[in-house]
């Protein structure tokens, strides 16, 4: 249950880091694109895309439950098995920083998520690590692959 203070804002927050990290995986995907061998490559998206899935199933659940439309537990159980399973895909190419970040996160989820400031942090760890893995792409994407 998602707890009592959690403002509309958090889901928009949650949407927003969910936003960049597909920003950055089009971004990577194009660029790798003629790089990887076919099934390769194949795996990196399907990796990234249940990365997307999971993150929009879990953002819409809070937008749903922040702003009362109704309380849909589905949307926010799958998100774990979608970002685990997508996350593992992806694995090789994923940048330390926003690994650590992530790692942060799952640290955070086995807190007390009653109170809305876990929440928050949480959110803030993640919205870092999703803008530190689009800086790290965008960094490569200039220097390495159009060098």
């Amino acid at each position: 249950m998602v707890p009592d203070g959690l403002f509309r804002t958090y889901g928009t927050v949650r949407s927003a880091a969910v936003a960049i990290f597909l920003i950055s995986s089009v971004i990577f995907q194009r660029d790798l694109y003629s790089r990887m061998n076919r099934g390769c490559y194949a795996v990196f998206c399907a990796g990234t895309l249940m990365v997307v899935a999971g993150g929009l199933f879990k953002a819409s659940y809070k937008l749903l439950y922040a702003f009362g439309i109704c309380d849909f537990p589905a949307l926010s159980d799958c998100f774990m098995p979608f970002q685990a399973t997508g996350f593992t895909l992806t694995a090789a190419v994923m940048f330390l920083v926003s690994m650590i970040m992530i790692l942060g996160m799952g640290y955070l989820s086995s807190k007390d998520l009653t109170k809305a400031s876990m929440n928050w942090i949480g959110e803030t760890v993640n919205l870092i690590g999703m803008l530190t893995l689009l800086a790290g792409i965008i960094d490569l994407h200039r220097n390495v692959f159009n060098a």
